[in-house]
């Protein structure tokens, strides 16, 4: 229990410095990418696809 308690403390100490925080932020974009890429990608493309769509037509 008393591990349980000194490892908290630790995470708590950690979390009050800006680069740990730093490092929660690019761990947490780093791994979304790495889950979610093959849907970044589709929905890049859709995007890609809109933006042609939105230069070609006209507003009238």
């Amino acid at each position: 229990m008393n591990m349980l308690l000194n490892a908290k403390g630790w995470v708590m100490d950690r979390l009050k410095e800006r680069t740990s925080l730093d490092g929660v932020a690019l761990i947490g974009v780093c791994g979304s990418v790495i889950l979610f890429g093959g849907l970044a990608k589709l929905l890049a493309w859709v995007g890609l696809g809109y933006g042609i769509y939105t230069l070609v037509k006209s507003e009238g």
